[in-house]
């Protein structure tokens, strides 16, 4: 199955300033979610370089600046910080923007109207509802990329990926069929995707209970064959049970993060 988001890459857009966690919650919560799809996140809590770090550090800084007047140090500080979250809203495939509208936003919407002069796709989730988005929003952007949970968000991309019945109404996206690696001469006919196991921890729970349920019956018709004792054969077998079930969730996890094997190639 085909995932056509796999290797795009997804700036992770919202306020961070005047947010009380500093916009680090929803962001870490859904670069798993794009991890499992095989999206590359772009994170500004995270930037992926050393120029412009907007950390508690640098947030006070910017306040006891404020309080003094001295501005020429609040714009030393903070244009760093806009060219870089500009940058990556050049460099990035699509966006997922969090708005809180009781969360005074500013940057936020200079990315979100940045990458719209740029057609590119902006998925925006709306903590109070899409029904109050901003009207200016309706006007700009193809409200289907609107949502009112995380849960709406996520299944959409989903969609995207996965669903081969999918098409563009919006004019938005565009996918490449990458060919070739370094040094390799291409083979024009063949295109190597990879295929992300997007498996809830819940699903890998679920199939370790399903099959050691399985074993756990075969288990204790064989300890009763041996022991001869339904007693003991029970106790073994409980014990058994619990164990195993532990040591498979484990190692479903542990495949669950190799990506060995989940490469294929189509024509």
């Amino acid at each position: 199955m085909l995932n056509r988001l796999c290797k795009t890459r997804c700036y992770l857009c919202g306020a961070m300033d005047r947010a009380a966690d500093a916009g680090v919650g929803w962001r870490k919560d859904i670069r798993r979610k794009l991890a499992a799809l095989g999206i590359n996140w772009l994170d500004p809590t995270r930037k992926p370089i050393d120029i412009g770090k907007e950390d508690d550090e640098s947030r006070a800084k910017r306040r006891a600046a404020k309080k003094t007047g001295d501005w020429e140090k609040i714009v030393r500080e903070i244009k760093p910080i806009r060219c870089v979250d500009l940058r990556m809203v050049d460099v990035c495939d699509f966006l997922v923007v969090y708005l809180d509208l009781e969360v005074h936003a500013c940057g936020t919407y200079e990315e979100i109207f940045l990458a719209n002069r740029q057609k590119k796709p902006v998925f925006i989730v709306v903590e109070q509802g899409k029904e109050n988005t901003p009207d200016w929003l309706f006007a700009a952007l193809p409200h289907a990329y609107f949502h009112s949970s995380w849960e709406e968000c996520y299944a959409h991309l989903e969609r995207i990926a996965y669903d081969p019945t999918f098409k563009d109404d919006t004019g938005r996206w565009y996918f490449f069929n990458w060919t070739g690696a370094e040094g390799v001469e291409p083979d024009d006919n063949v295109i190597t995707f990879y295929h992300p196991d997007p498996s809830k921890r819940v699903r890998t729970l679920v199939k370790s209970f399903g099959w050691e349920t399985f074993s756990f019956i075969l288990t204790l018709f064989v300890s009763y064959a041996v022991v001869g004792s339904i007693e003991k054969a029970s106790e073994l077998t409980i014990i058994l049970f619990v164990l195993k079930v532990a040591f498979l969730y484990g190692y479903e996890r542990l495949w669950h993060q190799i990506r060995w094997g989940k490469y294929v190639k189509q024509r």
